[in-house]
């Protein structure tokens, strides 16, 4: 049987992932390709292990994950280049106590953020499945109305994850979104300098909704 989560169950244990331990997680993000017929397999094998970095911060029920720059952004495939777009460069902000998510992208529109009440937003299924990541004990969530697929650490009790995603009851080490997967490659249980917390100062406040449709002019990737 699925296990649903509903959002008030998971807000009334928001006190739950102010107490995990401080923690940085360094992420990596591919892009798993569907076969094509112009790029050999061992081509397509190289572009789907093409990653871009991320990082994550977490401290005293505070949490902030950002896009790292790409040393090498061009790699070569049977011959012909390919390059990673680097269009946009968000940072998700997270304040349990406040409920409040915040996106800045610093790339192109660094003066705003986006604002997220934190109720309500996501609900999450939880499965049978499980496997191991670094370690950890894992087990499967979906959003299925967001086609994404999660996976959380049991033994990390921290409600949080990549990007926009969060209120799992463990820290979320892998999720994927259609052919975009994001998974951890390191965990260290540490406190976070207060620069590496600090966020971009912004001037406005905007809504989600807004900001996605900013982000179509700025590229998805």
């Amino acid at each position: 049987m699925k296990i649903q989560i509903t959002f008030w169950l998971l807000l009334s244990l928001t006190t739950f992932a102010a107490l995990g331990q401080s923690t940085v997680v360094s992420y990596v993000t591919t892009y798993h390709l569907p076969k094509m017929k112009n790029i050999s397999s061992e081509g397509l094998k190289k572009m789907n292990a093409f990653g871009r970095p991320r990082v994550y911060y977490y401290h005293d029920g505070k949490s902030v994950y950002r896009w790292l720059k790409m040393r090498d952004t061009t790699i070569y495939v049977d011959g012909n280049p390919y390059t990673a777009a680097q269009s946009r460069r968000p940072v998700f902000y997270k304040d349990f106590e406040k409920n409040e998510m915040l996106i800045i992208d610093v790339e192109n529109d660094s003066l705003s953020a986006a604002s997220i009440d934190m109720d309500g937003f996501l609900s999450w299924k939880i499965q049978r499945e499980n496997k191991v990541i670094l370690g950890h004990l894992c087990r499967r969530a979906t959003l299925e109305s967001k086609n994404v697929e999660a996976w959380f650490a049991t033994d990390i009790d921290i409600m949080d994850g990549p990007e926009i995603f969060y209120g799992l009851p463990g820290l979320i080490l892998e999720i994927r979104q259609g052919i975009v997967v994001t998974r951890a490659e390191k965990i260290e249980f540490k406190k976070p300098s207060e620069k590496e917390m600090k966020i971009p100062i912004f001037e406005e406040k905007i809504t989600y909704s807004e900001y996605l449709k900013r982000r179509k002019l700025y590229g998805r990737h």
